[in-house]
């Protein structure tokens, strides 16, 4: 059953590279590390980000928890067995998805010239 859906769209030109630098404070707080290696292995890691920001703030909306101190780092967009954009929660934002009892959140993404949006499902256990 579905539990909530959130939806976000992105400039990428508004990514600057100098903030995704790995040590960069911007990218070191909205990032996982295993998210910061799959971006470096792509041929534009900018693009990269803005798609997992934007995939973050849509899974975000979907778990309905805006009052909720959730570190976006606790949301991590990783590339699934196909290549898909597949959802990992850890921290607060697991605890949030428990909570509503949210078995897990699916992720779509669309890049078209210089945007990129994301749409998020989260299903409950049935």
């Amino acid at each position: 059953m579905i539990s909530g859906i959130g939806v976000d769209l992105q400039n990428c030109t508004e990514f600057n590279p100098a903030y995704l630098q790995e040590g960069d404070p911007f990218c070191s707080r909205t990032f996982s590390q295993r998210e910061q290696n799959e971006a470096s292995s792509r041929p534009d890691p900018a693009d990269y980000f803005a798609g997992r920001f934007c995939a973050k703030e849509a899974v975000f909306k979907a778990l309905t928890v805006h009052a909720e101190r959730i570190d976006l780092r606790e949301i991590e967009i990783l590339t699934g067995e196909f290549g898909e954009p597949t959802v990992f929660l850890s921290g607060q934002a697991r605890k949030a998805a428990e909570t509503q009892n949210i078995e897990r959140v699916l992720i779509s993404l669309s890049h078209s010239g210089s945007f990129v949006t994301a749409f998020a499902v989260a299903q409950t256990k049935e």
